[in-house]
């Protein structure tokens, strides 16, 4: 079973609002395989730069980690993308690598367990796209063009290509505020402002 950050929970029946399918969709549910792994798809979209794309599950104590692994991959100068979900993405403009990691490692704990938040790296040229996401549900969508390499980090993270894989956002949950489980958690908000300092993004 996967691990998830404390701020996602499996609901309850009563928990839901009313729809008649509530049993179906919560056997579904359980019967799900939300688990590490990853899953590839080739790019079928020759207009677009990347061989292929992937999502990938992985416990949320090694997220980060997984994270900077993909990320050193990224060459020259990236363009980091965040915000909070549902709302418009906020996207930078390039900055060397070194700098962007040391900005994000400063809110890595909220990045990776709020799941007000989204974030990821960017690099597009025209000859290629590379692109690290991690989305509000807290698991990992991949576009890249090395998959040689991205096969060997998830070797390295001891995660296998599952087929049938599910993720979290596929079905209801619960989401808490970070701050109920760790009272010095910086607020969704306040983290969205201290990355828009940090990168001289205008408001």
């Amino acid at each position: 079973m996967l691990t998830l950050p404390v701020t996602i929970r499996i609901p309850t029946a009563s928990e839901l609002p009313h729809r008649d399918d509530i049993q179906e969709l919560l056997a579904k549910r359980k019967a799900a395989n939300i688990t590490e792994g990853y899953i590839i798809h080739p790019n079928k979209t020759p207009q677009l730069h990347f061989e292929f794309s992937a999502e990938i599950n992985i416990n949320n104590n090694k997220l980060w980690e997984l994270f900077l692994t993909l990320a050193g991959d990224m060459p020259g100068e990236i363009s980091c993308t965040y915000g909070l979900y549902d709302d418009e993405a906020i996207t930078t403009d390039p900055f060397p690598f070194e700098d962007i990691i040391r900005k994000l490692t400063v809110f890595h704990k909220e990045l990776t367990m709020d799941c007000s938040l989204e974030f990821g790296l960017l690099h597009h040229t025209k000859e290629v796209l590379t692109e690290i996401f991690v989305s509000e549900s807290k698991y990992i969508k991949y576009w890249g063009g090395n998959k040689t390499r991205f096969l060997q980090h998830m070797n390295n993270f001891n995660l296998t290509e599952v087929p049938n894989i599910a993720f979290i956002d596929e079905y209801p949950k619960i989401i808490r505020p970070l701050r109920d489980f760790i009272p010095s958690a910086r607020k969704p908000e306040e983290v969205i402002w201290g990355l828009n300092r940090a990168f001289q993004v205008e408001n």
